[in-house]
Parts: structure tokens; sequence; C-alpha cells
């Protein structure tokens, strides 16, 4: 009635093939975001001009947030008004009015640091190590399972019909 549909032997190892070319190809992206995120705690602190200059340091002020939604973050820092694009997937609405401490990297702000709140900025080094570290995982994963798991049921459909005794 049904025809289990299974892919050849050679499909299968080239899934599994691709899986972990693109796992490889994310481990270098993770190696890059590694790369940057050491020079980003590495960095020189900044003098009081230069912490929103865009001069290659870093530093860390006092804010206190004044908005957040799922896709940006308002900070107050005394002197600026700062924004923030984030990707969150929940806001519970407590944080507006809560003390943070505000890195800010080449005259970016990168990371908001609070009693409640920690959050990295979108697109920053934390952000993009995060993504690529998830990324590899989940290439490994199914590359593996699903290549590797339809090798084994190819190989098995393989023996299976070589087993059975022809009728002739």
């Amino acid at each position: 009635m049904f025809k289990q549909r299974v892919l050849s032997v050679w499909a299968s190892v080239a899934v599994l093939a691709v899986g972990w070319v693109v796992a490889g190809v994310a481990l270098i992206a993770q190696r890059q975001a590694e790369a940057q995120q050491r020079r980003v705690d590495r960095a020189p602190a900044c003098e009081a001009s230069q912490v929103f200059s865009g001069v290659d340091c870093r530093a860390v002020v006092d804010g206190t947030v004044t908005a957040l939604s799922i896709r940006q973050a308002e900070v107050d820092t005394g002197s600026r008004h700062l924004t923030l694009a984030v990707s969150l997937h929940q806001v519970d609405g407590s944080a507006p009015g809560t003390p943070v401490r505000v890195t800010v990297y080449r005259g970016a702000p990168i990371r908001l640091d609070g009693d409640r709140v920690h959050i990295n900025a979108e697109d920053s080094p934390a952000d993009r190590l995060a993504d690529s570290r998830e990324f590899a995982r989940a290439a490994m994963f199914l590359g593996t399972f699903l290549g590797g798991g339809n090798l084994i049921i190819a190989l098995a459909v393989r023996w299976s019909n070589r087993r059975r005794p022809t009728v002739g």
C-alpha cells in the first residue's frame, strides 16, 4: 500500500558529508567570532573623550533601561541615549528603570548587564559567537542523524534484499 522511500547508500553518504562540510564552515565562523570576542576582551580601556568616538577601545558606563522590546533596548547613560538592536524571545515588562552597566566597544553599545538584565546586542561579537556555535551543532546533528540514519536504513534494506531467496 505505502512504499517506504529510502535514499540510496551514496545519497545517504552525500547527505552525511554535506552536513559535516556545513558544520566545518560553521566551526570556522565560530573561530573567527572567538577571535573577535578576544579582541573586545583585550581592548584597552577608553579615555572619557573616546567612549563614543569609534576608537578601538572598550568602556563600561552606567545607565538605566528606558525601554525594552524584543527588537531593541533603549538606555539612558546620563550623557547619551543609546539604542541597541537586540533579538529577544520575550520581554516581561520589568526592565524599564533597571540600572545596567553598558559595555561600549568602538563607540557602539554591545552589552547590557544588570540585576535581572543580561543582553548582548545583535551582531555583537558575543552574539555572533553564540549563533555560530548553535549553527555548527545543528549542522553536525542534522547531517549525522539524517545522513547517518538513512545510511543505516539503506544498508539494512540492501542487506535484507540480498538475503531474500529468489523464486524461479
